[in-house]
């Protein structure tokens, strides 16, 4: 849905059962929010049974959503929040921003290796509930600053694509067997029919495939 036709929604995963995804300070955020703001719409997804919790407020309850339904409620939705104690990666983050959602995000954990508070997302120590409100509100009442949070968040997105994560994995493998610059031509895999057939996609069943990773690593270790 195009940003302009979008309602004033929020999206916030709920994991009851899982203790570090801050299940009770989000409610209790979002109850906050609610009650300043009764215009805007609050959305979770993730938990099965969330009936089963007395939130005290108006929301709208997704339950679990598989994940080829992600992108669909996404993109139905301005503000993407999570207040985990932390997220290893926070993959939440990366989907709102593909999503053109401006961003509240833990600042705790991996997820630092793509957010910076104030110009992709807002970064808020998810402990301190007073500063989450201010920077949900801040979205809320800021479509300038919405905005500016969405286009650099498309931009860090774009940073996370398959052939980039292909490439930085084959650098890494060639550093850790002492290649400096990338693995040698022994290690090339040939065409995308050949690559298929050579162990359904693996490649590894291959044993010039083998026999030259052994051989590098003999040298190495040598």
């Amino acid at each position: 849905m195009p940003l302009k036709e979008r309602p004033m929604r929020i999206l916030s995963m709920a994991r009851p059962k899982t203790p570090r995804r801050g299940f009770e300070r989000t409610v209790r955020v979002m109850r906050a929010v609610k009650q300043m703001r009764p215009e805007v719409e609050i959305t979770f997804f993730g938990c099965d049974n969330l009936p089963d919790y007395s939130l005290g407020f108006e929301y709208t309850d997704l339950g679990e959503v598989p994940n080829e339904r992600l992108r669909e409620i996404y993109n139905l939705s301005r503000i993407v929040v999570d207040l985990s104690d932390y997220q290893a990666l926070g993959r939440i983050g990366l989907e709102g921003m593909a999503c053109g959602a401006a961003t509240v995000l833990t600042k705790f954990g991996g997820i630092n290796e793509y957010i910076r508070d104030g110009q992709n997302a807002i970064a808020v120590d998810p402990t301190d509930e007073s500063a989450s409100i201010d920077a949900i509100l801040r979205l809320v009442d800021d479509e300038a600053l919405r905005s500016r949070l969405i286009e650099e968040g498309h931009r860090t997105v774009s940073r996370f694509s398959c052939d980039v994560e292909s490439r930085l994995t084959s650098q890494l493998f060639a550093a850790s067997l002492g290649f400096d610059s990338g693995l040698p031509e022994e290690f090339a895999l040939g065409d995308e029919q050949s690559y298929v057939k050579q162990g359904e996609g693996t490649g590894l069943e291959d044993p010039g495939v083998i026999t030259a990773m052994q051989q590098a690593s003999l040298r190495r270790a040598g």
